[in-house]
């Protein structure tokens, strides 16, 4: 069974994942900070925990990497929380998130209708809720 790094590399081109920022994790059971890229994997990365993307305990932390839904399940059930004030961060985590949900749901990153058709129906979405947003609709 592959691991998440490889499962991810594996699935997607890595044109798009090239999009995917290096994620820095607090980990409040062991108080260490680590950062996980698609390139390097998880590694021990000492940093001041406010300067992270996200704090979570290890066993949430481990259930991401396990399964690919446990992204979306994490952020539902609230085990994690984002420093204050550094949303822009916590995006990186999101976006990480975003594609092993997608991965879960069998839409891979790459030159593939399923993906494209994706891609096409986020952005209309999101110039649509602008335009009502910006126009007051």
């Amino acid at each position: 069974m592959l691991g998440f790094k490889e499962q991810i590399r594996k699935n997607n081109h890595s044109l798009f994942l090239s999009i995917v920022r290096p994620v820095t994790f607090y980990l409040s059971d062991y108080q260490k900070t680590f950062r996980f890229s698609l390139a390097d994997g998880l590694i021990e990365s000492p940093c001041d925990p406010l300067d992270c993307d996200v704090e979570l305990s290890s066993e949430a932390l481990h259930y991401c990497f396990t399964h690919l839904w446990g992204w979306s399940t994490l952020r539902i059930n609230s085990r994690l929380q984002a420093p204050k004030g550094r949303n822009a961060r916590f995006k990186r985590f999101v976006m990480l998130g975003h594609v092993a949900q997608l991965n879960n749901f069998g839409i891979y990153m790459g030159w593939n209708r399923a993906f494209l058709r994706f891609g096409v129906n986020y952005l209309r979405e999101k110039i649509r809720d602008r335009y009502i947003t910006s126009n007051n609709i």
